[in-house]
């Protein structure tokens, strides 16, 4: 899987492309260059933080769904406060400091409902 994590603090950076070594990694250090590598690389995940220069985690998720990439989505955020004020379609939101575990959750395949008769 090829995974974009957008985050404008290196040491998160490192750690998720040390964790995710099983996958293709990408990284981009704020919103600005998170979109142009999602729009150049076509990950299938991205995990994003909320709060970076430029270009905010929120205001990513927005271009993107404007420019027509459905690419799933997790938020990343130390600030719980205003984690609860999200009203963007992310997958979910991870508080940092997050459990590996949850990073993993994030990416694991979703499995199929069964339909309602």
């Amino acid at each position: 899987m090829k995974i974009l994590v957008v985050d404008d603090q290196t040491s998160i950076l490192e750690v998720l492309r040390s964790v995710l070594e099983d996958h293709q990694v990408i990284t981009a250090i704020d919103g600005i260059d998170g979109y142009e590598r999602a729009i150049l690389d076509q990950p299938d995940f991205i995990f994003t933080d909320l709060e970076m220069p430029g270009c905010n985690g929120l205001e990513l998720f927005d271009r993107l769904r404007e420019a027509g990439v459905a690419t799933p989505m997790v938020l990343m955020t130390g600030n719980h406060q205003l984690a609860g004020q999200v009203s963007q379609a992310f997958e979910r939101i991870i508080l940092k400091p997050f459990n590996l575990s949850e990073i993993f959750e994030a990416i694991a395949p979703k499995p199929a409902t069964a339909g309602i008769d």
